[in-house]
């Protein structure tokens, strides 16, 4: 885990970070700093005035830009490719204080399980960490060179010790019986 926070004053010393004129850049993505409820508050009133199913799919859909974004500035960085990147993403991730995250199959159909996730929401009854969810999907996706969904199986927003994702292609969901139950988290 301390690797995660050296990491970036590693890429700052590298002039890959940059604080300068009102602007952050990460390995030339220009980023901010925004809480966690600001975020999460977003994603509420996406999902009051859309629905709940309509607003998580475009709260994982941002996601999905995101971490499709954030995996091509750091691979130009990093010079990691295949199951390399994706977990030299997920250290990053942690880094970036988006909980302890673990890569348990980095392949395309893989499994990751986050700790302390920052997108739980306590009591929800559901899994909530959409965003995250869409971000893995994307990094996947941009990984891998094909579309690659992503569903929450686990949640500390639905009881669980731990928020798991599962990553995959729409037929593994569809065919799949253990993970068929989770399609209606797949956006569009």
């Amino acid at each position: 885990m301390v690797w995660d926070y050296f990491h970036y004053a590693n890429l700052a010393r590298k002039g890959l970070i940059s604080f300068k004129n009102g602007r952050i850049t990460v390995t030339g993505l220009r980023v901010f700093l925004v809480d966690v409820d600001s975020l999460q508050g977003l994603s509420d009133r996406l999902k009051e005035k859309f629905g709940e199913e309509t607003g998580a799919k475009a709260v994982y859909d941002a996601g999905r830009g995101a971490g499709s974004r954030a995996t091509r500035a750091h691979r130009r960085f990093s010079k990691k490719s295949g199951e390399e990147q994706a977990r030299y993403m997920a250290k990053m991730a942690s880094g970036a204080g988006w909980g302890r995250i673990r890569v348990l199959d980095a392949s395309p159909d893989g499994e990751i399980v986050v700790e302390d996730s920052p997108f739980r929401r306590r009591g929800a009854g559901r899994p909530s960490c959409d965003f995250l969810r869409g971000f893995l999907a994307g990094a996947a996706s941009y990984i891998y060179r094909r579309r690659i969904d992503c569903v929450e199986t686990e949640c500390v927003s639905a009881g669980s010790k731990k928020c798991r994702f599962v990553l995959g292609s729409r037929q593994k969901f569809s065919r799949n019986a253990k993970l068929r139950k989770f399609r209606n988290q797949l956006a569009g």
